[in-house]
């Protein structure tokens, strides 16, 4: 599964940090650390290539936090934040 970000969606970059919101009218959310990369990196991506990512940033295994990366988008889903193709 591809996830995306929605057309209707604003956001900063702050730092580490990303706050995102759907547009017009939708409440700002903060994503800090890990959760700001992986919507940053959910744009045109499986949760595989977010966590290969992920992986080599941090110097983890990709399946060590494949789990997490894949709960994580669907939080992301669920709020609006992320679609799926």
């Amino acid at each position: 599964m591809r996830y995306r970000w929605p057309e209707r969606i604003g956001h900063v970059v702050e730092g580490k940090n990303v706050i995102v919101a759907l547009l017009p009218d939708g409440a700002p959310k903060a994503l800090d650390g890990t959760g700001g990369a992986i919507w940053q990196l959910a744009d045109d991506a499986t949760a595989e290539e977010i966590a290969a990512e992920l992986a080599e940033a941090y110097g983890a295994a990709i399946a060590d936090l494949l789990p997490a990366v894949e709960a994580f988008c669907a939080e992301l889903v669920d709020w609006g934040f992320l679609e799926t193709e």
